[in-house]
C-alpha cells in the first residue's frame, strides 16, 4: 500500500505527459518520452562506455551530465518511474542481438522496500520489452552496503566487494548486466564476477550514464 501511494503521489505531481522529468519545461500531451525536446538536446553528446573488471562487453546509453543525472535522481529518489524511458531508449539500440537475458544489479530487500522498486529492473523491462528478450534475476545481494556515491574509488571496491552473489545456474548462457549509473564499475565488476563464477559464457555491462570521467 506504501508503494501505491509513493506512486500515485509522485504521479500527480510530475505527470509525464505534462512536464519535463528534468527540466520541468511543458511536453505536449501524448509524447511518451518524459524528456523534453531542450533536455534531449543537452543529453546528445557522445557517451563513454565504462570500464568494468572482468567484463566481455561494455556499453552506455547517455553521458552523465546534469540534465541526465538531474532525470536519474529524480527516478532513483522522487519514485519518478518515468524517467525509466528516457533513460531505457538509448539503452536499447546498443543491446547485441545474441544475449540470453538481461540481469539487473540487485538492491539488497531493505533499501528495495524502501525505495519501492529496483531501478535497474524497471530499465531491464524496458529493454525486453522492446528487444524480445528476457529479464533473468541471477542475482541477489549478500549483504547491505553503504551508499556508493558517498564513497571514493578505493572505497566503493572495498564497501561492494564478496556483497553480490548467483541465486540461480546460469551455465553457457550470455548475460548483460544493467544498471542505471556505472561510475568506478566495482559493483558491476562484482556483478560479472558472481555471474561468471556460476558457469556465464559470456557478461556484458550496459548502463544508462557514465560519467566521461569516473572519480
Amino acid at each position: 500500500m506504501l508503494r501505491d501511494w509513493k506512486t500515485a503521489l509522485f504521479s500527480l505531481l510530475f505527470p509525464m505527459e505534462t512536464r519535463c522529468i528534468a527540466c520541468g519545461n511543458p511536453i505536449e500531451r501524448g509524447e511518451m518520452c518524459p524528456l523534453c525536446a531542450h533536455a534531449w538536446e543537452a543529453a546528445l553528446p557522445a557517451a563513454q562506455a565504462p570500464q568494468v573488471e572482468g567484463a566481455d562487453w561494455t556499453a552506455c546509453g547517455l553521458p552523465y551530465e546534469p540534465v541526465v543525472r538531474g532525470a536519474i535522481h529524480r527516478y532513483k529518489f522522487e519514485c519518478v518511474r518515468a524517467a525509466s524511458v528516457a533513460l531505457a531508449d538509448p539503452m536499447i539500440r546498443l543491446l547485441p542481438g545474441d544475449v540470453d537475458g538481461l540481469v539487473p544489479v540487485p538492491l539488497h530487500k531493505r533499501r528495495e522496500r524502501w525505495r519501492g522498486f529496483n531501478q535497474a529492473r524497471l530499465l531491464c523491462e524496458r529493454i525486453a520489452q522492446s528487444r524480445g528478450v528476457q529479464v533473468v534475476d541471477a542475482l541477489e545481494r549478500k549483504r547491505s552496503t553503504h551508499e556508493q556515491a558517498k564513497l571514493d574509488a578505493s572505497e566503493r571496491a572495498e564497501n561492494v566487494r564478496g556483497s553480490i552473489r548467483a541465486c540461480m545456474d546460469v551455465t553457457g548462457l550470455r548475460l548483460v548486466v544493467v544498471d542505471d549509473v556505472v561510475t568506478t564499475g566495482s559493483t558491476a565488476a562484482e556483478c560479472v564476477r558472481a555471474l561468471k563464477t556460476a558457469g556465464a559464457a559470456w557478461v556484458g555491462v550496459l548502463c544508462a550514464a557514465h560519467p566521461r570521467q569516473a572519480d
